[in-house]
């Protein structure tokens, strides 16, 4: 009985660990719905880098500004973000769905769904 127990505790621990990996990236937003009005002309992209610093960018070939700082709270399933430059960057999200391609969270009454970017381009030098 003790060895399941370890064993199940050694389990959770990886899946929590996976999940906050999957969170890492970059992720362009596609889709914001409040009070049953869907936006999908938004153009944002949030890259929730792997030491824990939130960026964005106005689109894939922007350039990034530092926007905050972001970690995943295992217990409740929230991406806590930090950030002064802007509300959007800022309060506790509850993770809805995650995947390789898809992250939907829930945050201040509004669903927001992120598609999955393999990369941003360089933006062009003037």
């Amino acid at each position: 009985m003790k060895k399941l127990v370890i064993t199940l505790i050694i389990i959770c621990s990886f899946s929590l660990k996976a999940q906050e990996s999957k969170i890492t990236g970059n992720w362009q937003l596609t889709k914001v719905e409040v009070n049953n009005e869907i936006e999908t002309d938004v153009k944002v992209v949030f890259i929730f880098s792997e030491k824990g610093v939130l960026k964005a960018a106005r689109d894939t070939e922007s350039r990034t500004i530092d926007a905050g700082s972001w970690k995943y709270n295992k217990k409740e399933k929230t991406i806590v973000m930090k950030s002064d430059l802007d509300k959007d960057f800022n309060g506790d999200a509850v993770v809805i769905k995650i995947n390789d391609k898809e992250l939907v969270y829930k945050k201040e009454g509004a669903i927001w769904t992120f598609s999955k970017l393999a990369k941003l381009n360089s933006p062009a030098k003037i």
